[in-house]
């Protein structure tokens, strides 16, 4: 049986984005505050991650360019758009 957060996730209309205040966020680093916003890099995330797909985005760079930053701070940018929640896989 589904509990009631679940019974919503499934009621509701699916045009609709459903927003789960509790969603995990398991990320192995913490925000850094002189992280350089990256708009654009963050526009083309939003881009390839906003059809529902299952699929990765995977950057790629030479080390030391802020790959890693980036992506975690695009996570706690953007992590009301993942109701299941977000989990860092290195």
């Amino acid at each position: 049986f589904l509990d009631s957060r679940e019974s919503r996730l499934f009621a509701s209309d699916p045009a609709t984005p459903v927003r789960v205040p509790d969603a995990p966020l398991a990320v192995p680093y913490r925000s850094d505050p002189d992280f350089i916003p990256r708009p654009e890099l963050f526009r083309d995330m939003r881009e390839l991650l906003g059809d529902d797909s299952a699929r990765p985005v995977v950057l790629t760079g030479l080390g030391g360019v802020g790959k890693t930053q980036a992506a975690l701070e695009f996570a706690l940018a953007e992590r009301s758009r993942f109701p299941a929640g977000i989990f860092w896989v290195d």
